[in-house]
């Protein structure tokens, strides 16, 4: 029989050295409260391609999104069949579930992927995509996990909106609370929503975001921007420039009249680094925040095998350092 995908397959098993062989939850919960949950089942495989593979490609897929922060991964089981996938996500207290199949296509393996919503079984995301490298199957977990936050942002926005306009109105409408639980189920929040206890308010301070450079295509630079806006906005009040170029020199058109805020944008690099027998990317990036003069204010770096992952990693040591964003 043919063998297909031997450098993929072997990829996957080099990733997954030092990995505990059995399945269990992340070992300890995201910093954020409210991180969502997945489940990643192991996917299906047909014609040539080894039947173990699917388990060590959902594993891979577990690992990278787990890297990437702001969710909760846990490994599906394989015993589970694909038709009680909603129920068995949901007896896990998990907000998504994701599945998928490969097929041998060529040299490469194709993989379809798909995440779903278990409070409404809405598919969120799905793609299909040729792999042939740990870096191809790592790109397909990041897209993964970044529809995962910015699924989260949207019903972040949706919350807040109603809650907005909850406090304008002196009595609630009691159909507001069920429409948002028809979305996501809110761990530990209370049916009534009397006193609201009132999340912790952003610095007066905002941020204006400028377009990030460094060693990528555009469009990556483009995504890594709306990571970088993301998750500044998680701890600020954060808004997209319109003025591209250089943040420092920039700073003073990009504030207008409002001078209490700063500026941030930012560089990446990558570098080759060695994985088991092979070489995997590894993503630097420094974040850069001026003041609204183009005066250095903090500059915070962060490392990982993704560029969300290493963005996050920076703006959760700018806040740390910066918690008012002066």
């Amino acid at each position: 029989m043919r063998q297909v995908s031997a450098v993929l397959l072997l990829c996957l098993s080099v990733a997954l050295v030092g990995a505990t062989p059995t399945p269990s939850p992340s070992p300890a919960p995201s910093p954020a409260p409210a991180a969502p949950i997945v489940i990643v089942y192991p996917f299906s495989v047909t014609g040539e391609i080894k039947g173990d593979t699917g388990v060590k490609a959902a594993q891979l897929f577990v690992q990278q999104m787990r890297e990437g922060g702001g969710v909760t991964t846990i490994d599906g089981s394989a015993t589970v069949k694909r038709s009680d996938y909603p129920a068995d996500a949901k007896s896990n207290h998990a907000e998504y579930y994701l599945s998928g199949y490969m097929t041998a296509l060529g040299d490469g393996v194709a993989l379809v992927e798909q995440l779903v919503s278990v409070h409404n079984s809405t598919i969120v995301y799905a793609n299909s995509a040729q792999i042939q490298s740990f870096n191809d199957a790592a790109a397909q977990a990041h897209a993964v996990h970044d529809a995962i936050i910015a699924d989260q942002n949207r019903f972040s926005a949706a919350l807040n909106d109603q809650q907005s306009a909850a406090s304008a109105t002196p009595t609630p409408l009691p159909g507001n609370e069920a429409n948002i639980g028809g979305l996501f189920k809110h761990r530990g929040a209370k049916a009534t929503p009397k006193p609201k206890a009132t999340p912790a308010s952003k610095p007066a301070k905002g941020i204006f975001v400028v377009r990030i450079a460094g060693d990528l295509t555009g469009s990556e630079l483009a995504a890594g921007t709306r990571t970088l806006l993301a998750s500044l906005d998680t701890y600020y009040n954060a808004t997209m420039s319109g003025v591209a170029g250089n943040a420092a020199a920039n700073a003073n058109g990009i504030c207008g009249t409002q001078r209490d805020n700063t500026v941030a944008s930012g560089s990446v690099k990558t570098a080759s680094v060695k994985s088991g027998f092979f070489h995997k990317t590894q993503y630097t990036f420094t974040l850069d925040v001026y003041t609204c003069f183009g005066a250095p204010l903090s500059q915070a770096s962060g490392t990982a095998d993704s560029l969300t992952g290493a963005i996050q990693t920076a703006v959760q040591s700018y806040a740390t350092s910066h918690p008012n964003n002066a």
